[in-house]
């Protein structure tokens, strides 16, 4: 457990999880347009969907012109959702270079990382311009969302909603404090002015840089040590025996720290001064519950996220899951409420029949200490 805790956090490849797609553009001014990279990074479970579609004939090999019919239409869906005005008028993208890889993530499971240079050429006789983009890709799904504008040699930046600078170093890695929240910006306003119009010398640093994006990654994107343990190419019998003690473990640490779910139990079973009996019977049943959960988002994530999107999904979770603990506290407090009566009327009930004895021993007078005792014993 202890070298778990000191894994650094930069090896977690997806900040937000393996169900991710992330997007990320970069926008350089140049004095004759704007020049974009565009990258869209798939963590493992949508690049394992993605190339089911890829793989038109099923056989599980990506061939190049199975690549290429994908490139072909995913740039053209990116072409309308990649949008752009300059001086409010807008302003279409033209496609310069494209490429598909698939750069290895957790326990040896593929990403998709597609990368898409773009021009903008700019009318001649501009010296100043406002630019305003908007990235609608993937609309809806969960996932890092970059934009980087900068100024080039031939043209000068003004002014900008978005930074001149990136943070994940174009979605290969994610910043290290998860405690940051992960940018989400779709949208940025930008003024550049032209220093020399006609120049092309910036034009071709950036075909240099885009090149180099367009090159494969040559060791993937940084994974979890964790996660290896169980990567196919390496993994021994011996190893997950191991994994699974492990497993079974650390599952046994988790059941003793704080959590909600285990506090509306535990505070259920101090409610109703429960047995040990009750205890093991409702941990076995929040064991079974949650890893049946478990279990169904990960089948409805692969099997119906064509048409339950998990971000989706989620809020209704959240929803089900306030709702039944409410259900759980007004069923305590309805509980609560009508023992005390119940206990009361029982109570009322002895009393009397107390008071309808007392007469008797009042009537013996002197030896009414001695009789009341003795009629108790009696009693009883």
């Amino acid at each position: 457990a202890v070298l778990v805790v000191a894994m650094p956090l930069h090896a977690f490849a997806h900040p937000l999880g393996n169900f991710t797609i992330n997007r990320y553009s970069r926008i350089e001014a140049t004095a004759t347009g704007l020049h974009l990279v565009h990258i869209i990074d798939m963590a493992e479970i949508p690049a394992h969907q993605e190339r089911s579609t890829i793989d038109g004939d099923h056989d599980g090999e990506i061939s190049e012109q199975e690549q290429k019919q994908y490139l072909a239409a995913l740039t053209t869906s990116l072409a309308t959702d990649l949008q752009l005005t300059i001086n409010g008028a807008t302003v279409p993208w033209q496609l310069r270079a494209q490429r598909l890889s698939f750069p290895g993530g957790q326990a040896g499971l593929p990403t998709l990382r597609v990368v898409t240079e773009w021009q903008s050429p700019l009318a001649a006789g501009t010296p100043v311009w406002e630019a305003d983009y908007e990235d609608k890709s993937f609309a809806g799904r969960l996932g890092w969302q970059e934009i980087v504008v900068r100024g080039s040699e031939g043209a000068k930046l003004l002014e900008s909603t978005a930074p001149a600078s990136d943070v994940s170093a174009e979605l290969t890695t994610y910043p290290a404090d998860l405690l940051q929240s992960p940018l989400a910006v779709t949208h940025a306003t930008f003024r550049v002015e032209s220093l020399a119009v006609g120049e092309t010398t910036t034009a071709g640093a950036s075909a240099n840089s885009a090149s180099a994006l367009l090159s494969p990654l040559r060791s993937g994107l940084a994974t979890d040590p964790f996660a290896e343990l169980i990567n196919t190419a390496t993994v021994t019998p011996l190893a997950i025996l191991l994994a699974l003690f492990a497993a079974f473990g650390w599952g046994t640490a988790h059941a003793f720290s704080p959590g909600h779910g285990k506090t509306v139990v535990a505070a259920y079973l101090v409610g109703s001064r429960g047995t040990v009996a009750h205890a093991l019977f409702l941990g076995i049943t929040t064991t079974v519950t949650h890893t049946a959960g478990v279990f169904a988002l990960g089948l409805v994530t692969l099997f119906a996220s064509r048409y339950i999107l998990p971000e989706t999904l989620y809020p209704w979770l959240s929803v089900l899951s306030g709702l039944l603990v409410v259900a759980i506290g007004i069923s305590m407090v309805r509980d609560r409420w009508l023992r005390p009566a119940t206990v009361h009327g029982h109570g009322h009930s002895h009393s009397h029949e107390h008071g309808h004895d007392h007469p008797h021993p009042h009537e013996h007078g002197h030896a009414d200490h001695h009789d009341h005792g003795h009629d108790i014993i009696g009693h009883h």
